[in-house]
């Protein structure tokens, strides 16, 4: 089978799902196609938008650095295929705080990636699944220029219950989520003004 052969026989099995970036001005920037993992954990509230760090040491196998975990809270960490399971850079990084996981395969497909027994993935509650290589291209420039990015499972963020099934409601999501932010840097140099000695008068 040809690469889109393959993805039109995935998609009729409704495997393959969209990765959407998405920037506050521009709209939707681009797609890629995913494939979930057979383990991890998938709810409506992960149709949110949010923002991606890469993980240093780019492939998770290994303790992650300092300056990674510091980042990573609340956000989908983007890591590298190979030198270890997938499900233990899933552990890798749901236990350092990340909300998602996003695996960039070393060869332009998209593989199933099992669980390597059910109870080695019990109590891991992120959303795990592979981008093709040349999908990085899209992330790093999601990551370079602060866009969000989607995980759109067709099946939990469509419907009129869902709140993020539109774009216009995920512009809406990114605007809340970046004024959020905004507010939260400078309530905290409003604080550190306050505590400066010269500001007291010390």
């Amino acid at each position: 089978y040809s690469l889109q052969q393959a993805d039109t026989l995935l998609e009729n099995s409704q495997k393959i799902q969209k990765l959407r970036v998405f920037d506050i001005d521009q709209g939707l920037l681009g797609e890629a196609n995913f494939l979930p993992a057979e383990f991890g954990s998938w709810s409506q509230s992960l149709c949110k938008p949010h923002l991606i760090e890469f993980a240093i040491p780019i492939n998770a196998c290994t303790a992650l650095e300092i300056s990674t975990k510091e980042r990573l809270k609340g956000k989908i960490l983007v890591v590298h295929r190979g030198s270890c399971s997938f499900l233990a850079k899933a552990w890798q990084v749901f236990l350092n705080g990340a909300i998602g996981l996003i695996i960039v395969n070393n060869k332009e497909n998209l593989i199933n990636m099992p669980s390597e027994s059910e109870d080695a993935a019990v109590g891991l509650n992120i959303p795990v699944l592979m981008v093709r290589k040349s999908a990085e291209q899209l992330l790093v420039a999601a990551h370079k220029n602060s866009s969000y990015v989607q995980i759109f499972d067709s099946n939990l963020c469509s419907g009129l219950d869902s709140k993020y099934g539109t774009i216009n409601s995920i512009l809406k999501a990114i605007q809340a989520e970046s004024d959020a932010i905004l507010q939260v840097e400078l309530d905290s140099n409003a604080n550190n003004i306050m505590e400066d000695p010269l500001y007291r008068g010390g």
